[in-house]
C-alpha cells in the first residue's frame, strides 16, 4: 500500500523542507497542537500564520503557527522548529466579549461565544432545551465562558481537524474496528492503583422544608483494591441519599476504569474504517497475551512521522470518560444552607 503524501502549509506556502513531525489530539485539550523541524525556506515565516497540515486528502489540522524556534551545530548547520495549536486555541488564549445572554438556549450561547474568534461549536449531544440566563464577566476567557455552561450537561471538550470546538460525551463514541497483533506495531499496558480505594464512604448534610437538618450516609465499594483503602468524601450538590449513593458509585467506576491504560502504536494514520484516528473512537482490542479482549476508548492520538508515519494511541475503558450531569434539587428538599454544620461524627466513623 502506497504511504499518503504528508504535507504541511503554512500560510500561502508548502513548506518542503521539513523532517519531523507530531500532531496531538486528546479528550483532556481543547486544542491540539503540532510541532515539525527542517530546513528553512526562502519565503518569510510569520507568527500567528495559519497552518494546514494533510495526511494525502485527510485533513489532519487546521490552526495557528505561535512559536518559532531556529538552532545550528556544526553537524546541521541551521534548522527550524515550528509550533503551533489549533484555531481553538484563540478560545482558551482570549477574553470573550463581556455581556449577558437573556433567555437563550445553552447550545446558541456557545455557538455565539466561539463565533466572536471565527471558530465553529459542534455540539455532538443535544442540550436540554431549557432557556437560560448566562453572563460573561471582564477577564473571563471564551473558553471559560464555555465550559460554565457546558460542564451543566457533562460535555468533554476537543477540537476537530477543522480545527472546530467538539462538546461531545464518551458515551457518543463509535466502534471503528479492531486492533490485535496483526495491525498493531506495539502495545503497553498498565494498572495504576493510586487514585483507587476499596470503600467511598460519604456524607451530606440535607435540609428539609421545615429546617430541620439531618446526615446522610452511603457507601460504595471497589471489591478489587486493597482492603485497607478506604475514602471519606462529602460532595457538593448531592440532595438526597440516593444521589449520593449514585455520587459514590460514579467515583468507584471512574477510578477503576482510569486506573486502566493502554498505551498502542499503529502504522499510519488511518483507522480500519479508513478514517483518522481520533479521541474518542471505541476500538476492540484483542491481545490474550496480556489478557485483553475488550473495547477501549481512545482519549489521547499523536500522529507521528521520522522517517514513516505511526500513530500513538492512548486508551482506556469508557467508563473512565463518562462525566456526571449536574443533579436536581428534589421537590420539598433543599441544600443545607453554608452555616456551620457539625457532622454526625459517630455515625460516620461507624462505617469503617
Amino acid at each position: 500500500m502506497t504511504t499518503p503524501e504528508i504535507t504541511i502549509r503554512i500560510g500561502n506556502v508548502e513548506w518542503q523542507t521539513w523532517s519531523n513531525l507530531s500532531v496531538s489530539r486528546s479528550l483532556n485539550s481543547v486544542a491540539s497542537a503540532f510541532s515539525a523541524s527542517g530546513k528553512p525556506w526562502d519565503s518569510e515565516i510569520n507568527l500567528w500564520s495559519p497552518v494546514v497540515i494533510k495526511y494525502g486528502k485527510q485533513l489532519v489540522f487546521t490552526g495557528i503557527l505561535d512559536q518559532l524556534d531556529a538552532s545550528t551545530n556544526p553537524q546541521d548547520p541551521y534548522e527550524f522548529g515550528l509550533m503551533g495549536r489549533s484555531k481553538t486555541s484563540l478560545l482558551c488564549d482570549c477574553s470573550a466579549l463581556p455581556k449577558t445572554y437573556t433567555y437563550m438556549m445553552p447550545d446558541q450561547i456557545i455557538r455565539d461565544i466561539a463565533s466572536q474568534f471565527f471558530v465553529s461549536a459542534k455540539i455532538e449531544k443535544p442540550t436540554l432545551k431549557i432557556l437560560r440566563n448566562h453572563s460573561i464577566e471582564w477577564g473571563t476567557t471564551a473558553f471559560e465562558a464555555i465550559d460554565q455552561l457546558g460542564s451543566d450537561f457533562g460535555f468533554l471538550a476537543t477540537d476537530d481537524e477543522s480545527g472546530d470546538l467538539i462538546l461531545t460525551t464518551a458515551d457518543m463514541a463509535g466502534n471503528v474496528g479492531k486492533l490485535d497483533k496483526s495491525n498493531v506495531s506495539s502495545i503497553r499496558a498498565s494498572i495504576d492503583g493510586g487514585q483507587r480505594f476499596y470503600k467511598y464512604v460519604g456524607q451530606v448534610a440535607i435540609e428539609d422544608s421545615t429546617g430541620k437538618t439531618t446526615f446522610e450516609t452511603a457507601t460504595s465499594y471497589d471489591d478489587y483494591a486493597d482492603p485497607n483503602r478506604v475514602q471519606y468524601l462529602s460532595p457538593s450538590g448531592v440532595y438526597d441519599a440516593s444521589q449520593l449513593k449514585a455520587h459514590l458509585d460514579w467515583v468507584a467506576s471512574t477510578n477503576l476504569a482510569q486506573s486502566i491504560q493502554l498505551s498502542i502504536e499503529v502504522e499510519g494514520w488511518l483507522n480500519p474504517s479508513g478514517k483518522l484516528w481520533s479521541p474518542n473512537q471505541l476500538v476492540s482490542i484483542v491481545y490474550p497475551a496480556l489478557g485483553i479482549n475488550d473495547k477501549y476508548l481512545i482519549h489521547s492520538v499523536n500522529y507521528n512521522f521520522d522517517e514513516v508515519p505511526t500513530c500513538s494511541l492512548s486508551l482506556s475503558p469508557q467508563a473512565g470518560f463518562i462525566l456526571q450531569e449536574p443533579r436536581k434539587q428534589p421537590a420539598k428538599k433543599k441544600q443545607a444552607s453554608k452555616t456551620s454544620l457539625k457532622p454526625n461524627t459517630k455515625e460516620w466513623m461507624e462505617l469503617k
